[in-house]
């Protein structure tokens, strides 16, 4: 019992540590900055006619952004700027960006908050627009029974919601939105690197939040055209969709995807107050595909980071090489991270709580290291209240050959639950674990391949 005490302090004192400020976006130093050679200026009372100083800065990203060069900066001062097509130039850029590449980490393109204020990037509606961002916003939902059975093919309206709200082809109702905007939204992204086909490398986005309103459907966009990105010290929230999404059709090469320091949070719908069965459509597991971090290549890095409140899951990345670490993944919809893909993920030092039924979900892949994390239940992972079974670490069919070891795993119906077939077994070692009921600290589904264990603390 003291063991347990114990452990159960140290994981409340984590959880304090990691709400309290010491994940997520962190405030800037608020001393004056000397402009440094090569540094530009940008504010919502500069003009574009002005040469871009302290005193003297542009009014636009349009007109800033193009002049930077590899080892230069634009200094954001507080406001909210129009990214327009997500900095995209459109025809007259050939589909490019209009944001430069540096050349290497020592040499990149830089551009951040002016110390002590926090800027906005965002994307506006139309001129004209015949509502405002507030009906807009609020409008935005996802599909209604009467919707799904107007719009879905095929006969699926039967499996309402999951017919409507999760999956693609055949499941995708006509229109090609799982969720419908009656009064319009802004398509595209808050940045673009999606559309482009001319790559962007070496940059660094510091301080400045990217901010989809609820009426753009992703603040990111990824593809192989991006590589070698560091976003830090910022906010990513209120995506229609997923905050952070990554096509990829290199889906074996590692990209170099940096988030520091990063909150991603309210992703998925996030205005949307219809409710299916006294729920939140937007809570419900059937809406499950709108994450936080939904990236399809390897070599990604989320580092004393936090995604939290997403319609889905808080990260959802395929591909090689994850790292996941001193992070705070905590009340997203469905899962806390879902490995749907690649090998030798380092999942360490997290803290995972109140994600859905699942906080760590191995689907497949060999070679991860899931060890010294956090993984505490939260009040929808109370299977005494719910009558709903919940995981700390689920092991499915294809997972295998992977370490998860010094966790601490405390309250869930199930703590490790085991149905992995593969070839070689998972290991599961020198954890404390600890089920509610008890009697399912690691449960071993019928005609599964058991875990190799050792040294696990089991209350």
């Amino acid at each position: 019992m003291m063991v347990l005490m114990l452990f159960a302090l140290l994981a409340c004192a984590t959880l304090q540590s990691k709400s309290g400020g010491s994940v997520g976006a962190q405030p800037l130093p608020s001393q004056p900055m000397a402009a440094p050679g090569g540094s530009y200026y940008v504010a919502p009372n500069g003009s574009d006619n002005n040469p871009g100083t302290l005193t003297q800065p542009f009014k636009t990203l349009q007109r800033a952004v193009p002049r930077l060069r590899p080892g230069e900066t634009l200094i954001v001062r507080a406001g909210e700027y129009d990214t327009g097509l997500g900095l995209s130039g459109g025809l007259s850029h050939g589909g490019a960006s209009i944001i430069p590449s540096g050349t290497s980490w020592d040499n990149p393109v830089t551009i951040k908050a002016y110390p002590g204020e926090r800027p906005v990037f965002r994307r506006y509606l139309p001129p004209g627009h015949p509502h405002s961002e507030e009906e807009v916003r609020n409008s935005v939902h996802l599909s209604t029974y009467e919707e799904c059975a107007r719009f879905a093919s095929y006969g699926l309206v039967k499996d309402f919601p999951h017919s409507c709200w999760q999956g693609s082809g055949n499941n995708q109702p006509a229109g090609g939105l799982f969720w419908q905007a009656p009064k319009g939204f802004v398509p595209h992204y808050v940045l673009d690197f999606y559309n482009i086909r001319v790559p962007v490398r070496f940059l660094i986005i510091d301080g400045i939040d990217l901010d989809a309103k609820g009426i753009v459907p992703n603040p990111v966009g990824l593809s192989d055209f991006a590589d070698h990105i560091r976003f830090q010290n910022l906010e990513i929230r209120y995506g229609i969709g997923s905050c952070i999404t990554q096509w990829a059709k290199k889906s074996n090469r590692d990209f170099d995807l940096q988030f520091i320091r990063t909150k991603i949070h309210s992703c998925g719908v996030p205005f949307d107050t219809n409710k299916v069965n006294g729920v939140l459509a937007r809570k419900n597991g059937h809406a499950r595909f709108w994450h936080g971090w939904y990236l399809h290549a390897g070599g990604a890095r989320f580092i004393d980071s936090e995604s939290y409140n997403h319609a889905g899951t808080g990260l959802s990345p395929d591909g090689n090489n994850i790292v996941v670490r001193n992070s705070y993944i905590h009340d997203n919809a469905v899962q806390g991270i879902y490995i749907s893909g690649g090998d030798n993920w380092t999942i360490e030092n997290n803290v995972f709580s109140n994600n859905g039924a699942y906080q760590i979900h191995n689907v497949r892949g060999k070679g991860h290291s899931i060890r010294n994390n956090t993984i505490v239940a939260g009040p929808r992972n109370d299977f005494t209240k719910t009558g709903v079974n919940s995981y700390g670490i689920f092991l499915q069919s294809s997972s295998g050959d992977s370490v998860h070891e010094s966790n601490i795993v405390d309250g869930f119906r199930y703590g490790i639950y085991n149905q992995s077939t593969g070839a070689t077994p998972n290991v599961v070692r020198n954890n404390l674990i600890r089920s509610k009921p008890a009697g399912s600290e690691i449960y071993n589904e019928h005609g599964s391949k058991p875990p190799l264990t050792s040294g696990n603390l089991l209350k």
